[in-house]
């Protein structure tokens, strides 16, 4: 049609295994998405099963839904930003070893496990995800069940702030995947959040705790774009249109 060519090709596996195992696959800079649902609808007890694997730079996500169990979301590498969108699963359902900033979504916990598995190899790394005014939520249940997150490297570095945590997470809040050692050397932060789920008093005596000035560069986009560089306004009638995120705002006097 008005001499469009089309070029079909046939579906191929290009891997196997957790990294070629994503219903998508994002591997081109600068990719954005708007309200758009990534699902592996592999059942419960499948193992791991991607929704969406990220191997790419400057990549967005407005209003998502990322659905799946066991590996939900693979941020494998790069600066990834997600606002206002929802994340399911059950078993290190947000892993990998992205720069990541998750601004006012929702987290959903679907059965015991992990949220988090962030893969962090040595204090060099600037890496890390920050959960920013999220909200995380639970299936009806007698008793916690999910874990805040454990490391999947040494160095592993999660920072929950202003968020608001059901009582589905475990009173300990962290788990040390098996290895006293990663006590010594993994950054998991809790700053200024509420809810049930949220009570310090009964955390492992190895999770950090932040001072105002400590947790300051972990509140806006600095600690993915510390230039400013990449996640700016655009005009709305220019593609790609890009929101300004809601944490890069002027401050209220």
């Amino acid at each position: 049609m008005g001499g469009w060519k089309y070029n079909v090709q046939a579906s191929r596996v290009i891997g196997t295994g957790t990294f070629g195992c994503g219903t998508v696959i994002v591997e081109g800079e600068d990719f954005i998405a708007e309200e758009i649902t990534f699902e592996n609808a592999s059942p419960k007890g499948s193992g791991q099963a991607v929704a969406i694997r990220v191997t790419a730079d400057r990549c967005a996500f407005y209003g998502c839904r990322i659905i799946g169990w066991q590996d939900t979301a693979y941020l494998h590498y790069g600066r990834h930003y997600f606002r206002d969108c929802y994340i399911e699963g059950s078993v290190d359902f947000i892993f990998g070893n992205a720069t990541v900033l998750l601004e006012y979504c929702r987290i959903h916990c679907k059965s015991n496990g992990f949220i988090t598995a962030q893969q962090r190899r040595s204090a060099m790394e600037s890496t890390g995800y920050v959960f920013l005014r999220c909200i995380i939520t639970g299936i009806e249940s007698s008793s916690p069940y999910m874990y805040l997150g454990r490391p999947w490297a040494p160095y592993a570095r999660v920072i929950f702030a202003y968020t608001w945590m059901d009582k589905c997470i475990m009173p300990v809040g962290w788990n040390n995947w098996n290895n006293p050692e990663n006590e010594k050397t993994a950054g998991f932060f809790e700053y200024r959040c509420s809810g049930p789920g949220s009570v310090l008093s009964k955390r492992v005596l190895w999770v950090c705790r932040l001072g105002d000035a400590e947790a300051e560069p972990f509140l806006s986009t600095c600690f993915i774009d510390p230039q400013q560089s990449w996640l700016t306004s655009s005009d709305v009638n220019r593609a790609p249109y890009l929101p300004i995120p809601l944490s890069s705002l002027p401050k209220k006097l």
